[in-house]
Formats: structure tokens, sequence, C-alpha cells
């Protein structure tokens, strides 16, 4: 297992070396919304600065709970969005301001909600919280 350090900055590139990914996989797709690698999953989001237009993402922040959403046209029906969401699998949340090229990571998360519409929109919350 890879360490991850959270409230650290990682480029893609950063995460793309600490993860061990193979060539292949390091496009900056790997880096948009959920990515599963091996049994482990990887959620990115990106947070609007209040007052800003927030395009087709709702992803912020609800205290220390993050708000956020998957792929456009994602379901609940659709097998990642249900292995995501089912318990079985790490699950780590890496953030970004929009417009910055770094993420932070925010740790392991659980799913406490999930909506049924879509897309997708699920409230993580963060049991090892570090304040």
């Amino acid at each position: 297992m890879p360490t991850l350090d959270v409230g650290n900055e990682y480029s893609s590139r950063d995460l793309h070396t600490v993860l061990g990914l193979p060539d292949e996989a390091g496009g900056g797709g790997w880096f948009q919304g959920y990515h599963r690698y091996g049994a482990e999953f990887y959620v990115f989001a990106t947070i609007r600065e209040p007052g800003r237009p927030n395009a087709n993402r709702r992803d912020h922040w609800e205290g220390n709970r993050l708000r956020w959403s998957a792929k456009a046209g994602s379901t609940q029906q659709q097998r990642p969005i249900q292995q995501l969401l089912s318990g079985r699998f790490k699950v780590h949340v890496f953030w970004r301001l929009a417009g910055q090229p770094r993420f932070i990571y925010r740790g392991e998360a659980v799913a406490k909600e999930t909506s049924t519409t879509s897309p997708v929109t699920v409230l993580w919350d963060f049991p090892s919280r570090v304040e």
C-alpha cells in the first residue's frame, strides 16, 4: 500500500508515482471523478470558491464532510457506483479548489448519505478526522 499523508498536496504526476500506476493508467481522466485501482477507490473533488459559478459540479464542504457529485449520467444501478458505495473497498478522497493543479489528500472516507438522482451524490465522512 502506498503511503499517502492526510493534508499533503499531490499533483497528478505525484499521485502517479506514489500509487505506482502503470504508464497506461496515468492519463488526466484517471484523476477526474473517481477511479478504482486494485481493491481501492480514489475520489477526486473540485471545490468552487464561494461566489463562483459551479459549472456542472456540486462538490462542496459541509463542515468536515464532503458533498460530492459523481460523473455526469451516473446512477446507483451502475456497477462502479455500487462498488464505490458498497463498503467493501477503501475509498481515498482528494480535493482541490477549482483552478488549482494540486490535490489535497483528505483521507479514507465512508459514505454517510447517497442520492438516487443522476448524477449520484455522496456525503463522505472521514472517521479518522484530522482537524
